[in-house]
């Protein structure tokens, strides 16, 4: 009877060991197949970007064909961008977070926004080091 148990227990601390492998190795290929599904998100998401660029650039070049002028196409571009920008003065943080808009959405402003403050704070920065003459 006492090999029997002796048995039991030396069986016992190899099942262990293997319930332990097995658990690690388990373990292991979820992280791999997170972190491979992490790699496909983060390549999906730059063939999205190429294709948005892509298809930004053949807009702008249609609109060039269109509008024979480059010029004329950089004012109205400017236009728009002295609108966004006078715009995003008036905004405030607390009216983006108070807007009745998708979430998204919402980021995307506030994003935006932190962005169009962080360059105003340089331009006066700069200005400041031009008046000192530096």
């Amino acid at each position: 009877m006492l090999g029997e148990i002796q048995k039991d227990i030396v069986g016992h601390t190899g099942k262990r060991e293997a319930d332990k492998a097995y658990r690690a190795l388990v373990k292991h290929r979820r992280q791999w197949r997170d972190a491979r599904d992490r790699v496909a998100g983060a390549f999906s998401r730059i063939d999205q970007q190429r294709r948005a660029m892509e298809l930004a650039v053949r807009d702008y070049e249609a609109l060039q064909r269109s509008g024979g002028n480059a010029g004329w196409i950089s004012g109205v571009v400017l236009e728009k961008i002295k609108a966004r920008a006078k715009a995003l003065d008036r905004v405030t943080g607390d009216m983006i977070h108070k807007a009745r808009l998708a979430e998204d959405r919402k980021e995307q402003l506030y994003r935006a926004w932190r962005k169009h403050e962080e360059r105003r704070r340089q331009r006066e920065r700069e200005r400041g080091m031009r008046d000192l003459g530096l």
